[in-house]
């Protein structure tokens, strides 16, 4: 049993921050950013400040934990989707 579910067992009130757990209904609740969207607007702004040297642009990512928790995965996918980079699969940086 996770220590999670052993403080809901115990009546304590879990609310996850930042990051949802798996699975989501792990936690009574969740108060974070919409990761994906964060990024997509990021990336659309990012574009839009380009206008048409966007499509000349280079885009790196700095990732550097090696186990893309699903924050750095949505954020880094989103941008590529609002630049208009195609992210090939969204689940993986």
């Amino acid at each position: 049993v996770s220590a999670v579910q052993q403080a809901r067992d115990a009546g304590i009130l879990v609310i996850a921050l930042d990051t949802p757990l798996n699975p989501i209904d792990a936690a009574d609740s969740t108060f974070a950013t919409d990761n994906f969207e964060a990024g997509r607007l990021i990336g659309q702004y990012a574009a839009a400040r380009l206008g048409d040297e966007a499509a000349n642009a280079v885009v790196g990512f700095l990732d550097l934990n090696e186990s893309q928790p699903t924050v750095d995965v949505l954020r880094n996918q989103g941008f590529m989707t609002g630049f208009g980079i195609d992210t090939a699969d969204v689940n993986v940086i």
